[in-house]
């Protein structure tokens, strides 16, 4: 059930020498590899990360275990920021180094260091089914931004997401990001923006799945 302890970090290793090896761009281009494996797997299975039921130990070794779990540990590392997520995983390690692990010491690990509760992260992302479905529009009038967003995943099977994320906007040749929060069905953000943007980027650090 807690295979993903397992084989996301060895998903998200490959992503993390990638960067280091070959910088940033080639790990982006990995990082949208692999998240096109799980989104091409989530059209016909759609499971928790961490699964209790299952009909054979050899099903738990898919996209979900590998390619989805990595992508949540680089939410949670574009969440908690670099030096929290190394130093989490240092605690983590040193604490369980030689016993089997189960998600919750991952998690608590992570609150250890940050101070945080993130009962909610490991929630969504690690013990139930699914992603968002995001639809988003934005106009611009009076020196405000409308910023819309719609989750459309279907709630019977998924949860409405806690979903913090950054919306880039250049305007008059400047970038400008907004740090927003996504938590509600449908939802509309107003960022003050000085002339008519040029582009708007939702999701700038491209860390959702």
């Amino acid at each position: 059930a807690n295979l993903p302890l397992n084989e996301s970090f060895a998903n998200y290793s490959e992503f993390l020498w990638s960067e280091h090896k070959y910088g940033a761009d080639e790990a982006a281009y990995l990082h949208m590899e692999e998240l096109s494996q799980y989104l091409n797997e989530a059209e016909t299975k759609r499971v928790p990360l961490i699964r209790y039921h299952y009909g054979h130990r050899e099903d738990m070794f898919d996209s979900h275990s590998y390619a989805k779990g990595g992508r949540v540990l680089h939410m949670l590392r574009k969440y908690v920021g670099d030096e929290a997520f190394f130093a989490s995983l240092n605690s983590y390690l040193r604490q369980h180094k030689y016993s089997s692990v189960e998600i919750a010491e991952l998690r608590m690990a992570f609150e250890d260091v940050t101070g945080q509760d993130l009962m909610w992260f490991f929630s969504q992302w690690f013990m139930q089914p699914g992603h968002p479905e995001l639809k988003v529009e934005h106009s611009y009038q009076n020196g405000q931004l409308s910023l819309q967003v719609w989750q459309q995943q279907d709630t019977a099977y998924a949860p409405v997401y806690r979903l913090p994320l950054k919306v880039a906007v250049w305007a008059n040749g400047k970038r400008t990001d907004y740090p927003i929060e996504v938590n509600k069905a449908s939802q509309t953000f107003q960022l003050p923006v000085s002339a008519q943007p040029q582009a708007v980027v939702f999701d700038s650090e491209q860390q959702l799945l």
